[in-house]
């Protein structure tokens, strides 16, 4: 084992089973494939004649080439220095100096951002480092790898030496993991590639992890979790499905991933398994559930093991190499134990268990002996399992890991018993750190950040008990005179240097900190200070302050401050407040939000609450996304209707996915693209819509009247060019539309791209257009084909019946009523919602939407274009032809072999041609 490490473990894998699926991001991973991926990313390492143990920053999207990239740089025999993405730039900056390293690994646009922010953020330091685009590494513009320069790895077998000879020994370093630091600055932890092998093969025995296991892996690479995540399925021959953390903040997504992705083994923290079993009730069952990363209530630990063949509460600090000790939870968790012939329950925790393979547990009083079992002491722990020590911190090291009877330990400051079998219970901590959803965080470093903020003299945090039932930070702060700071100033200003999870979740200020008799911070009188008063500011006289008067609150405010005051425990709430910084969390926004969608009938994903986190603009949101029932209403609260809402073109441009960089307007584009996070392009993601909830359609009678309306809105988020157009189905008319006005007016326009876009009406305009279809007999025809098509379900078969009936009773070239009728009704609710509209508008908005599309396409001649254009079309006939002849020689083209016009948005036919995009908008 000690000469082992975790690359030649799933080299030996991918030479075991090549075709078997290793990683599932967007689609699936084979073995093969990520080996291959591997190697090139290697040599472009070895090029740069990197030293032994060399740390290399890591910062790449959640895909494959994550994965890829740490496995090359343990090939190569360096390490890897994680940077989490949704960390602040300075954060990674000083990270990547702290560790030394002299490379980042990234893509593109990520890398851009580390520079750009740390160019400008006038601190004095420089960031000279090499960086490493791996986006550049003989990608094709499909997405797939040449050949060229696999011939070195074309056969697994013919590698094995070369990995042997590239791989370090087992006492060499394997990352240097950044946690919060009790000086004020976060501090490495060196771990080394023998305590990383042992943790693997450890986890693998003891949950019984075969190939046929699946591992859901949500962690960022920043916390050490990702390493059991990531790798015990690869050293095993099973796989990994793939997914960003934000996937917590969404039960149902995080439900049905399991459930349809097959996985089998999940692990999470207990706050987060809390509140996903409670939004959840149908949770499918998986074969290994874990709770990991902080204390797991007792309570939760029971709701845990009804979800799973086997529930396990999993412990250990980042100096003992991610997990040093594993409890198996049964229905008798809660119950007391027994410690040394006496009951002594832990309301803190269910217990934490034993030893995991060659880690060593001992519990120690002040002095460093043994205490009997039955009785609490410090956890220290010992073993192949420990790091090296922490990265250029000699002091610290010494200070944490110390010698004893002649063996090295590592002081945990958890306080916990052993009982007579043996088993730990965990009681909390003997010092003031802070575990927040599994993130250990040590108050100075939140405390160094606050002070640093003009005006606050001083501040000291510590945790709270948060309503989702785990911990969140709270911060108690003194301002100077004639400074006036809000919560919401603070949470923005630390938002530039803290991570997520290190904010305060609630400030409260005080003319002087609490102190105990001694002259210390008093953390247990911080906790205990008037939450009530968290939501305010600090005045010019450095005093607390009473609320300003606000406007009167309409019935959605009224709605959504009871159930605020519901999910933060807290009576104290105003139209102004910020959600994160009077006691929410993004687990609480979770819960608050499926509240929000019961009481209004609205249903919004969680990313609204960090777009409009103070309570005035969310119940905008909320007014926005459907004109919610009683006294919400205007009009059921006794108040005028008023007129129509005024139609703004912006209301039907809505961001999807966000990034740097020149954005991508895509009209007609599937909202999928933002719900599964499959935009994986460094640029953000706009999408031009027809249609607004609660305002209908756009007013246009024209194609060019539709893309003047919608100009002015692209240019309002984008003054100048070059712009990057896209445009699906009739979309695709609209956008061809766009491009042509940008243009014609002096803008260049980058690349306009047409997904399967509607075919183009040559050369009739007018009135005489609407006479412009295919004869009857051709149009039944293809209809009655569909009946003949293997697999044709009965629904779908009466579908087919349906469209050749209003055909055949629409000889004279009429709009079918069915059509004009629905559209009437949509565009009526959209105007006018009521009760009566409600139970008339169709499911979905598909039949007036087609008829819409169809009225305007009909009427619409398309010039030439001779821009660069990239097209996908689902098969070489009439509509390529169409197109073909309207655009230029800087043409590109992709062909799908997918017949559903419907299915482009679906899995795998996405992937394809996102994958061919996205090297076209770099």
């Amino acid at each position: 084992m000690t000469n082992s490490n975790t690359y030649s473990l799933v080299a030996a894998q991918a030479r075991r089973r090549p075709d078997s699926v290793a990683i599932v991001d967007r689609g699936p991973v084979t073995y093969r494939e990520l080996m291959r991926r591997t190697d090139r990313i290697a040599r472009a390492l070895t090029d740069r004649g990197l030293s032994p143990e060399a740390p290399v920053a890591v910062l790449v999207h959640r895909d494959a080439d994550l994965v890829a990239t740490l496995l090359a740089v343990w090939k190569v025999g360096a390490c890897y220095v994680p940077l989490d993405l949704d960390d602040p730039p300075a954060r990674q900056a000083h990270m990547i100096r702290a560790a030394g390293s002299e490379l980042v690994v990234g893509t593109g646009a990520l890398l851009r951002v580390l520079h750009d922010a740390h160019r400008t953020a006038g601190d004095g330091c420089r960031l000279d480092t090499e960086c490493l685009d791996i986006d550049d590494l003989s990608r094709n513009a499909d997405g797939t790898y040449s050949d060229a320069d696999t011939d070195a790895d074309a056969d697994a077998d013919a590698d094995a030496d070369a990995d042997a000879d590239l791989a370090p020994s087992g006492d060499r370093l394997a990352y240097v993991l950044f946690t919060s630091g009790s000086t004020g600055a976060p501090k490495g932890v060196e771990v080394e590639h023998r305590s990383v092998v042992n943790l693997l093969e450890a986890a693998r025995d003891l949950l019984e992890f075969e190939s046929s296991d699946r591992y859901l892996a949500v962690s960022t690479i920043g916390f050490d979790i990702s390493v059991a995540e990531l790798f015990v399925p690869l050293i095993t021959g099973g796989s990994l499905l793939l997914r960003d953390r934000a996937l917590l903040r969404d039960p149902v997504t995080f439900a049905a991933d399991i459930r349809d992705h097959g996985v089998t083994v999940a692990q999470t923290g207990p706050t987060v398994w809390s509140t996903v079993l409670a939004a959840v009730p149908d949770f499918p069952r998986l074969r290994v559930a874990i709770s990991t990363g902080e204390a797991i209530a007792p309570s939760v630990a029971a709701r845990l093991v009804g979800i799973a063949d086997e529930a396990w509460n999993l412990y250990g600090p980042t100096e003992a190499t991610v997990w040093a000790t594993a409890h198996r939870l049964t229905g008798q968790t809660a119950t007391p134990a027994v410690l040394a012939g006496a009951m002594l329950a832990s309301t803190v925790s269910a217990p934490i268990g034993v030893a995991v393979n060659n880690v060593r547990t001992i519990v120690v009083d002040h002095d460093g002996s043994e205490v009997p079992n039955g009785e609490q002491g410090e956890l220290w722990l010992g073993g192949v399992a420990l790091a090296r020590g922490y990265r250029n911190n000699r002091a610290l090291t010494d200070d944490r890991f110390v010698s004893r009877s002649g063996l090295r330990w590592y002081r945990t400051g958890d306080a916990v018993a052993r009982d007579a079998a043996g088993v730990l219970h965990y009681f909390g901590r003997n010092d003031d750190q802070i575990k927040v959803r599994g993130v250990r965080i040590e108050p100075m470093e939140v405390e160094s950040a606050i002070v640093s903020v003009p005006g606050v003299r001083a501040a000291a945090a510590t945790w709270f008990e948060s309503s989702t039932g785990g911990r969140s930070i709270v911060a108690a702060v003194v301002v100077d005179p004639g400074v006036r700071l809000t919560p919401h100033d603070l949470h923005d200003e630390l938002a530039d240097t803290l991570p997520g999870p290190m904010i305060p979740s609630r400030f409260v200020f005080c003319d002087a900190l609490p102190r105990s008799p001694s002259g210390k911070i008093d953390r247990v009188a911080i906790r205990a200070l008037d939450h009530d008063r968290a939501g305010m500011g600090a005045i010019a006289d450095g005093a607390t302050g009473e609320r300003a008067p606000s406007a009167r609150l309409d019935g959605t405010e009224r709605k959504l401050i009871d159930i605020w005051q519901r999910t933060l425990g807290t009576q104290a709430v105003g139209p102004d407040d910020h959600f994160f910084t009077i006691g929410g969390d993004s687990l609480a926004a979770v819960t608050m939000m499926l509240d929000v969608e019961e009481t209004f009938g609205v249903s919004l994903p969680i990313r609204v609450v960090f777009e409009a986190p103070t309570l005035r603009a969310l119940a905008a949101r909320i007014d926005d996304a459907g004109q919610p029932s009683g006294e919400a209403s205007g009009e059921a609260a006794g108040e005028p209707s008023g007129e129509p809402p005024e139609e703004v073109a912006s209301d039907y441009i809505f961001l999807l996915a966000e990034g740097t960089g020149t954005p991508f307007f895509f009209c007609g584009v599937d909202l999928k693209l933002a719900r599964r996070g499959m935009w994986r392009a460094d640029c953000p993601l706009y999408a031009v819509s027809q249609w607004a909830q609660g305002k209908g359609f756009i007013q246009a009678k024209s194609v060019d009247e539709l893309a003047r309306k919608q100009l002015d809105a692209i240019t309002a988020i984008q003054p100048h060019g070059p712009y990057r157009l896209g445009g699906f189905s009739f979309g695709g008319l609209v956008a061809y539309e766009l491009a042509q006005m940008l243009r014609s007016r002096g803008d260049e326009v980058e690349l306009l791209f047409l997904l399967d876009a509607t075919e183009p009406y040559l050369t009739v305009a007018g009135p005489l257009a609407n006479d412009i279809r295919p004869p009857l007999l051709t149009r039944t025809t293809s209809y009655l084909s569909g009946l003949r098509s293997s697999g044709t379900t009965r629904r779908q078969t009466r579908d087919v019946a349906k469209r050749v009936f209003v055909n055949l009773v629409n000889l004279g070239g009429r709009v079918p009523i069915w059509q004009w009728l629905n559209y009437q009704v949509v565009h009526l609710h959209g105007r006018h919602p009521s009760s009566i509209s409600t139970r008339l508008v169709p499911r979905d908005r598909w039949p007036a939407y087609w008829y819409t599309s169809l009225r305007l396409a009909k009427s619409y001649v398309a010039r030439p274009y001779d821009g660069r254009v990239a097209v996908v079309f689902l098969e070489e006939g009439e509509r390529s032809d169409s197109w073909r002849s309207l655009l230029g020689p800087n043409l590109e083209t992709f062909t799908l072999d997918e017949k559903a016009h419907g299915a482009l948005f679906d899995e795998p036919t996405v992937s394809r041609w996102l994958d061919y995009l996205r090297p076209l908008i770099p």
